[in-house]
């Protein structure tokens, strides 16, 4: 599951503009000069990363061109990923990608000057009293926000239910509410996918579109 959620206090997030979604990704990057001269990564924003809509070239929903696999033989997943070439302009087309959460991961802790890990603990985790996870890590230290993370199944339903109750904890607003509202918003249309086609019943009719959950992914 890939949930990315911008915690109530702005002042945590030292890099960004008032937590500006539209901030330009290449801001959080100067090291990568490439992401500044090539025109359409240099329009790359934080909402195409969060709607799997960067352009990268990778495509792991209908397994046509998966980076997933390159990208664990790197040293760098946050880089190999910001890398990659561009096959659209940014925010034009949906892809399910890993990339796209795995270069949000760097985006974090270059606005937060903490790993993921730590920041994810410290505002995430232990506001909700979870601490039995596993993190799966490059070379690099860097933590795999695209999967590969391990949580008991009484932990995963806090959550759900944080979500369910519009980012509230124990009475503590602990994500913001107008994000959790508009992170779940489902506003992206997928062409020629309808959860439909793999059921056995024979009274669904197959969609032309499904609708998905801007920020979510299969776990």
């Amino acid at each position: 599951m890939r949930i990315v959620f911008f915690i109530t206090d702005k002042k945590q997030f030292t890099g960004f503009s008032n937590s500006d979604v539209n901030q330009k990704v290449y801001e959080f990057f100067p090291e990568y000069p490439f992401l500044k001269s090539d025109p359409n990564k240099k329009l790359m924003t934080l909402k195409n990363l969060l709607e799997m809509k960067s352009g990268v070239d990778c495509e792991e929903f209908n397994g046509t061109k998966d980076c997933e696999e390159g990208m664990e033989w790197s040293k760098n997943w946050v880089k190999y990923a910001l890398e990659l070439p561009m096959k659209n302009k940014p925010g034009i087309e949906w892809s399910y990608t890993s990339m796209d959460p795995v270069i949000l991961s760097g985006v974090i802790s270059k606005a937060t000057g903490m790993s993921v890990m730590d920041f994810a603990d410290k505002y995430l985790f232990k506001p909700l009293g979870i601490s039995k996870y596993r993190w799966t890590l490059d070379p690099s230290g860097n933590a795999m926000t695209g999967g590969s993370f391990y949580i008991r199944s009484v932990d995963l339903i806090k959550l759900g239910q944080l979500v369910k109750d519009k980012g509230i904890y124990n009475r503590k607003q602990v994500i913001s509410k107008k994000w959790i509202v508009e992170s779940t918003l489902c506003d992206i249309a997928i062409p020629d996918f309808s959860n439909m086609k793999s059921s056995r019943s024979k009274a669904g009719i197959p969609s032309l579109l499904f609708t998905a959950i801007t920020g979510t992914g299969k776990g």
